[in-house]
């Protein structure tokens, strides 16, 4: 870490302006002293520019005796711009003086004082408090005098300018070896008189002392580290896509299934699977003990009545031959349920019996899945299997 050290010192006393050149420097400050005396007037220094950058005042000081006035400030911008343009000073122009430099690895500023001589003569004297080792400590005097005065004990001149035959504007400055208060006194001037200073750190670290260890202790002299990883910025070259602002959404969208194709109707809902009725042809008559006691059921016998009874007789006649019986599509989903619609209609007994029964009033007499074939047949579903058939009359096709 090196100290603040200055550099291309230019001045005038003529001219608000001076051109002045920033050298290219680490860390630098431009640094400008503008003394001013107004004869009858006490004008401020109302702003101090280097092209188009404004500069901050860092210290003023005015000492005022009757009508006249002597100013000292000190401005400064940090981090100029390398390379040639104009200092402009915004102020009355009567007794005036210039003194630009820049400080290369120049840090913040630190502290500030002033001082000023009244009616009387006497000397001046500035504190300002460093922080940390090879601060830079830069003063300047303005005097109604143009003798020559020795420059403060320590310190370094930086350049003298003489404005007019009653004007002396001298600068001056020091490095502190550490951090404290640093005492700047001033030769002896006489009445209307002003001092300003200031005091800047270096750069990196603002001058706090540097330790190397020989070696690196064990994890017992420390405790446990602390491992934490700084904030980094990632600039990305270019926005690829809009995830890249907020949270991402993904979504994969509709998938549109095409089947190959439906080959029946029980590719839809819950299949009802049916085992349907099997006639059984057996090679013998086994006997009584095969099967237990037999169950015998009378066939249907025409009795034939002397005279026509009530209807609490017989129940509800059942009359064959007539118009066609027609399954409601609710009533079909099953054979029980076909069955329950037939025995509303006086149809009696198993439902094989009814069924059969029913299917032999519409001119149908075979074997019990031949019936349903003919059935089928009959009501115009031809193509398919029996199950096909049977399905598409399920839903009244």
């Amino acid at each position: 870490m090196a100290a603040p050290a200055v550099n291309n010192i230019q001045s005038t006393s003529s001219s608000l302006t001076l051109s002045y050149t920033v050298p290219t420097v680490t860390d630098g400050r431009l640094v400008v002293m503008v003394g001013i005396e107004d004869v009858g007037n006490n004008n401020p220094i109302t702003g101090v520019t280097f092209g188009a950058s404004a500069l901050t005042q860092d210290a003023d000081a005015v000492s005022v005796v009757g009508s006249n006035a002597n100013r000292m400030a000190i401005y400064s911008l940090a981090s100029p711009t390398a390379g040639t343009d104009t200092i402009t000073i915004s102020a009355s122009n009567e007794r005036i003086g210039i003194i630009a430099f820049t400080l290369s690895d120049c840090g913040a500023k630190t502290d500030s004082d002033t001082d000023v001589v009244g009616g009387s003569g006497s000397t001046m004297t500035t504190n300002v408090t460093t922080v940390g080792a090879d601060n830079i400590v830069v003063s300047c005097t303005n005097s109604s005098t143009t003798s020559a005065t020795t420059n403060p004990a320590g310190t370094t001149s930086i350049v003298n300018v003489v404005a007019s035959a009653t004007v002396r504007f001298q600068s001056f400055y020091e490095n502190a070896a550490s951090a404290g208060l640093v005492s700047t006194t001033s030769a002896f001037f006489p009445a209307r008189s002003a001092m300003a200073t200031v005091s800047y750190a270096p750069s990196r670290g603002g001058g706090g002392a540097t330790i190397i260890p020989t070696g690196i202790a064990t994890g017992e002299a420390f405790g446990t580290a602390l491992v934490q990883n700084t904030l980094q910025v990632l600039s990305p070259t270019g926005i690829a896509t809009e995830e890249a602002i907020g949270t991402a959404i993904v979504s994969t969208g509709g998938v549109l299934l095409s089947p190959v194709g439906i080959p029946t109707s029980e590719a839809f809902g819950s299949p009802s699977v049916e085992i349907l009725l099997q006639t059984l042809q057996p090679t013998s008559i086994s006997s009584l003990e095969a099967f237990g006691t037999a169950i015998v059921e009378k066939l249907l016998q025409i009795v034939e009545v002397a005279g026509i009874g009530t209807q609490e007789t017989f129940g509800s006649a059942l009359v064959l031959g007539g118009d066609s019986i027609t399954i409601p599509v609710d009533s079909r989903q099953t054979w029980n349920r076909v069955a329950a619609y037939l025995r509303t209609l006086n149809f009696k007994g198993s439902d094989n019996d009814v069924i059969c029964g029913w299917l032999r009033s519409e001119g149908i007499d075979d074997q019990y899945n031949d019936m349903w074939v003919l059935y089928f047949n009959q009501q115009g579903l031809l193509g398919g299997t029996l199950t096909d058939k049977q399905k598409r009359w399920e839903r009244g096709e």
